[in-house]
């Protein structure tokens, strides 16, 4: 554990020891107290440590941004190697919560020899797997070991539901290349696909005498979902293509059966185990509380908030941060703004902002534009400084404008690994949330977006597996291709039917969608960071939209 210095200002020291031993004896001592500490004695080596636990006190209180800001600002200093791998630690842990997996995992790695109790090691554990996917067996069969009872119950529940989705050569490639309780879930799983086997249920009895705590809870019997979506008026055309995507999820998924209402009237949805919608938080907001859960398709969903609501779509601010770890995660710190005057570009610009900020990087230039201009020559000229990306939120078809003007500008816009100098101007990343982003985009701005990293929550980008299968068999039924309202509403029929309505299964699970690998924090929004896309080169040499990480 670190030593505390002496050798500093003795009332600092004082100050700091109090708040520790209050806070290890589980007295109310916030993670501002220690913050407060570390704001207030600049310079001191007490600093350090009041950040460290200022950290510990936030992920405790279940506050995991505030944890990472205390905690990132200790890991970049130099000081004591035992506070280090501790602040790594528990930083670790922080940004497994908030759905940073990969950056989540480096520091896990980097604090396990910080470990100082089970409870911490209990902690580490889960992290790992959970960071890691279900795929990493090795940590999943790690965390069993070590997992209390209720934990157990989430490994095998969590590693059930996502064999659930893979076909019967997967399962036996699972139950090949794994041990433990990955193993004995894959057994179980293809002895159902299989009851006739007398080899895998003989298997199946034998690993249950073994795993106490793996045989399935699974709800028996048809999942009942309600489609609570505009039937009428002017958002009537979303209503359609939420039940156009709840559809196709019920083509593949014989256990559901969903009916669909107008958004009026939730009591006569009483016996269903889910209900999928609204559109609209002011529907979401006056609802009675009847119902046992909800899969809400609210665009900004982080205002209506409640225990049973469980929000399916990225709102524009989560995309927004969304870009913004990306962007500082691959070494820009510097960024300029380019934002629509109106409630949603405003918005953005201070998200976006708060962010960067956050993470440590600098918004150096912020210009704003009218909201309805089409010609954005002049606005771009007043974008000053050094920066190395600039941040759009704005709809496809004026990013569409907007990416010319900026070539015009000597701005010239390139992908964040791409090192070749350009003949005139500079190179700059282009960030965007790029709203109602369709393929018309590549073809009328494509040359000047290469390298562009685009948040629309989603597109459909073929070449992805999981939205392929989605997207094909969507236009297979459709004759049309889909567009984010169903996408995310065939993910919630998805979830609502493997789910069976458990409301702690919803809050614990993660399951595989065409948004993402759809898991809810503690408020009920998605934690998952869903996809990020790329304008690049494709297969036949032209540009085409591709999800970020997919060669």
């Amino acid at each position: 554990m670190p030593t505390v210095p002496t050798n500093g200002a003795p009332e600092a020291r004082t100050h700091f020891m109090e708040a520790k031993q209050g806070f290890a004896n589980d007295k109310d001592v916030s993670y501002t107290t220690f913050t407060t500490i570390a704001e207030q004695n600049h310079g001191d080596p007490i600093v350090p440590h009041a950040l460290l636990y200022a950290g510990m006190a936030a992920v405790k209180e279940k506050k995991y941004q505030e944890a990472s800001k205390s905690l990132r600002q200790l890991t970049s200093m130099k000081t004591d190697r035992a506070l280090l791998i501790r602040g790594h630690l528990y930083l670790g842990i922080a940004m497994n919560y908030q759905g940073e997996s990969e950056l989540a995992r480096f520091h896990l790695k980097e604090g396990k020899d910080g470990i100082s109790s089970e409870e911490e090691k209990g902690e580490w554990l889960a992290a790992m797997a959970i960071s890691h996917g279900v795929n990493e067996f090795k940590h999943w069969d790690r965390f069993y070991q070590a997992g209390s009872p209720s934990e157990r119950k989430f490994i095998a529940d969590s590693l059930r539901t996502h064999c659930q989705t893979l076909s019967v050569s997967q399962l036996e490639s699972w139950r090949s290349n794994s041990e433990g309780i990955a193993n004995a879930i894959a057994t179980e799983q293809l002895s159902k696909r299989d009851p006739n086997n007398t080899s895998l249920r003989s298997a199946v009895e034998s690993l249950q005498g073994k795993f106490q705590v793996y045989a399935s809870q699974e709800k028996t019997g048809p999942v009942k979902v309600a489609a609570v979506v505009p039937t009428s008026g002017r958002t009537v055309g979303f209503g359609r293509k939420a039940i156009q995507g709840m559809m196709l999820a019920s083509d593949s998924q014989p256990g559901l059966v969903f009916s669909v209402q107008g958004a009026g009237d939730v009591a006569s949805f009483k016996g269903a185990d889910v209900v999928v919608g609204p559109l609209a938080t002011s529907t979401l907001n006056s609802w009675s509380g009847s119902v046992k859960a909800v899969l809400s398709l609210v665009p900004r969903p982080e205002r209506a908030i409640a225990e049973n609501r469980f929000h399916m779509i990225h709102s524009a601010e989560q995309r927004t941060r969304i870009l913004a770890k990306h962007a500082v995660s691959r070494g820009i710190k510097n960024f300029a703004v380019f934002y629509p005057d109106d409630g949603y570009g405003r918005a953005m610009a201070r998200v976006f902002d708060k962010e960067v900020s956050d993470l440590g990087g600098v918004v150096i230039s912020t210009v704003k534009y009218p909201s309805k201009t089409t010609s954005f020559t002049n606005p771009i000229k007043s974008l000053k400084g050094p920066f190395n990306a600039v941040f759009v939120p704005d709809r496809a078809d004026r990013l569409k404008l907007i990416a010319p003007a900026l070539a015009a500008g000597n701005l010239r816009v390139r992908a964040v690994e791409d090192t070749q100098k350009v003949r005139f101007g500079r190179k700059i990343v282009l960030l965007s949330t790029a709203e109602f982003l369709d393929s018309s985009f590549v073809s009328s701005s494509g040359r000047y977006t290469a390298g562009a990293i685009l948040a629309p929550g989603f597109y459909p980008d073929v070449a992805q597996p999981a939205i392929g299968a989605f997207v094909a068999a969507f236009r297979a039924k459709f004759a049309r291709s889909p567009a984010p309202i169903e996408a995310y509403a065939y993910d919630a029929a998805m979830v609502a039917s493997k789910s069976k309505g458990s409301t702690d299964l919803l809050k614990s699970n993660s399951w595989s969608g065409v948004t993402g690998d759809v898991s809810f924090d503690s408020r009920g929004l998605r934690q998952d960071q869903g996809w990020l896309y790329t304008v690049r080169k494709v297969e036949n040499g032209d540009l085409g939209i591709r999800v970020l990480n997919n060669k």
